[in-house]
């Protein structure tokens, strides 16, 4: 057990399932979440708060492992023991604070490695519906493999998050996003039951533009539970352990499906332009290397050109067939004879 002067707080969960936003709440409480912060861009305008020194380091972990973003191991990854001596670096520097914390959705699967080094910290884990994530992903993501892919990661993301929630739920917040929004008393109760932390978490941080919500009608739902029955189960089962899950409204099963049918095809439309742009991107590549050969191709005919008609290529041509002859004739004149040096 190491000795933890400060409180911590770590967030993690699938991108795209309200990271970004709880990071704003606990950094307006108080709680430091890092100096060197990510801009805000067209996919979150108020900012990821996201601590780079973190997310440099869970990337280089990944990578090792031969893994991006949208990786589904199956088990903890494990670290060596210069990623152990990094890790125990950065606790150091950021210990500095009495309140300090990190977000990063790449710190789901090394959970038990992080309440190894630090066995007091406070876990706040997010998962947000499989559809919305999926649709969100596609959208801030120009996709060039197989978009399932976002599937198979919400599941090994959520699938380690509800592990560690499982070993040590006294120990950590676990949250559907939607729940949390839903009921924000909740959130601020459950804190201060859990962590001792005592917080108020003003309303205007939150915008619900930014964080899109689909209610899924029954038919979508059934679809879903028929055609990924273990993304669905681990769903429901999430639901079911949640400190705050969503309480969906009783009109839900009455959805009408136009609005999910609508924000679908406004995706796919994004998606489409996505690959639009890069198919125009590919063809002004080639039609900068056609130019270039074109050039290369003048250059090379033109040499060969101005080769053909100077007076040491004519020269040589003489010298060559002069050559050619005398063999020719030595041939025809004594059978077996070594040709002559040219």
């Amino acid at each position: 057990m190491k000795e933890q002067q400060s409180q911590v707080f770590i967030i993690t969960g699938m991108g795209r399932s309200g990271t970004s936003l709880v990071a704003r709440f606990l950094q307006s409480v108080g709680i430091h979440m890092g100096d060197r912060l990510p801009a805000a861009d067209q996919h979150n305008r108020y900012g990821y708060f996201e601590d780079l020194d973190f997310i440099y380091f869970h990337e280089h972990i990944l990578a090792r492992h031969g893994l991006d973003y949208f990786a589904n191991p199956q088990e903890p990854l494990a670290l060596i023991p210069e990623e152990i001596a990094a890790a125990r670096k950065l606790i150091s520097a950021k210990s500095i604070r009495p309140r300090w914390g990190w977000k990063d959705p790449r710190t789901a699967f090394v959970l038990d490695f992080w309440r190894s080094e630090l066995p007091q910290a406070h876990f706040i884990l997010l998962f947000r519906n499989p559809v919305e994530v999926f649709f969100s992903q596609l959208k801030s993501h120009e996709w060039t493999d197989d978009p399932l892919t976002i599937i198979d990661a919400w599941v090994a993301y959520n699938n380690h998050v509800l592990q560690f929630y499982t070993h040590y739920p006294q120990q950590c917040i676990l949250c559907n996003i939607h729940g949390l929004l839903q009921n924000i008393p909740a959130f601020e109760t459950v804190m201060q039951k859990k962590f001792g932390v005592a917080a108020t978490i003003a309303r205007e941080l939150y915008d619900a533009e930014s964080l899109h919500h689909l209610e899924m009608p029954q038919p979508i739902v059934k679809f879903l539970t028929a055609r990924f029955p273990k993304l669905m189960a681990l769903y429901e089962n999430l639901q079911k352990t949640a400190d705050i899950p969503y309480v969906p409204s009783d009109a839900d099963a009455e959805r009408d499906l136009t609005p999910l049918l609508d924000y679908a095809c406004n995706v796919l439309h994004t998606v489409l332009q996505q690959q639009s742009r890069e198919h125009q991107a590919l063809q002004k590549n080639y039609q900068e290397l056609s130019e270039a050969f074109k050039q290369k191709q003048l250059q090379h005919d033109t040499f060969l050109q101005d080769l053909t008609n100077s007076e040491t290529y004519r020269l040589a041509q003489t010298i060559q067939r002069s050559w050619i002859m005398k063999c020719v004739r030595l041939l025809q004149n004594k059978k077996g004879a070594e040709p002559p040096e040219p």
